[in-house]
């Protein structure tokens, strides 16, 4: 039977026990609290779990020199540009990124960045210049009506918040949609309803289905010379007159040796 000074010495002994086992928990963990990322935190793909604090502004700086190694792509209208990055004098905060890589529980950090807004706004000042588009009225020329298009003119102020949103989120191809549509002076109902055409004459309509491309692309080339034209009172309608031989030298495809377009000509 154990003395009381014995049982005295094992509980000290257990306790001191104890707390030398939460002392090297505490140790051991305590440091990886202070030195890593929070877990299902990612920038650019990347994951931070592994990294540890003292790493992280290096670690981004060295993503950020491959990041401004490749150009900003931005396409407006059907047009493609390419913008360098160290041009416009872009660069990431890097202090702002590393606190929310610490601060987010999860989720994707975005990209904070700052950039010359007047190399931007130069860029986007050529861009609008290039894709461009004035409004065309409606004509009338030879018995032909030459419809009416809209023109396109970039909203630079918009174009430009697009850009940083896109960028933000890491995007590497750009779609620009901040565009203005420009109303032509006349379109093409006025000018109908000035030649006392107010309403719908006829209409027939054919089937494409089944038609390969070739016959396809023949056909809507055909539709195209025949837009527009108007066959007067007691006027004959001659295909070869208005839309031509339409043979390989006017740009239509031979199909299966022979050039298709009887649903044209019919």
């Amino acid at each position: 039977m154990l003395t009381f000074t014995e049982r005295h010495g094992m509980r000290i002994l257990f306790i001191a026990l104890l707390i030398g086992i939460i002392a090297g928990l505490f140790v051991f963990f305590f440091p990886q609290v202070l030195s890593s990322s929070p877990h299902n935190v990612y920038f650019l793909n990347q994951n931070f779990e592994s990294v540890k604090k003292s790493e992280i502004i290096p670690y981004l700086q060295f993503m950020q020199e491959k990041w401004l190694s490749t150009p900003i792509e931005i396409e407006a209208r059907s047009k493609k540009f390419l913008i360098d990055k160290k041009a416009l004098f872009l660069h990431w905060d890097l202090a702002r990124i590393k606190k929310d890589i610490l601060r987010a529980k999860d989720g994707v950090v975005p990209i904070h960045f700052v950039w010359d807004e007047n190399k931007v706004r130069e860029a986007f000042q050529f861009i609008a210049e290039k894709t461009y588009l004035p409004p065309q009225k409606a004509t009338m020329n030879d018995n032909r009506v030459f419809h009416s298009q809209p023109g396109y003119r970039l909203n630079t102020n918009q174009a430009i918040e697009e850009t940083k949103n896109a960028i933000s989120q890491g995007l590497t191809h750009i779609q620009i949609e901040s565009f203005e549509i420009l109303p032509p002076e006349t379109d093409t109902a006025t000018l109908l309803t000035s030649l006392g055409i107010n309403h719908l004459l006829s209409r027939y309509e054919t089937s494409l289905e089944g038609k390969d491309e070739k016959t396809r692309f023949n056909i809507q080339k055909g539709a195209n010379s025949l837009s527009g034209f108007i066959l007067e009172k007691r006027k004959v309608f001659s295909f070869n007159q208005v839309v031509g031989p339409a043979d390989k030298d006017d740009g239509y495809l031979d199909v299966f040796g022979k050039l298709n377009i009887q649903h044209l000509a019919n």
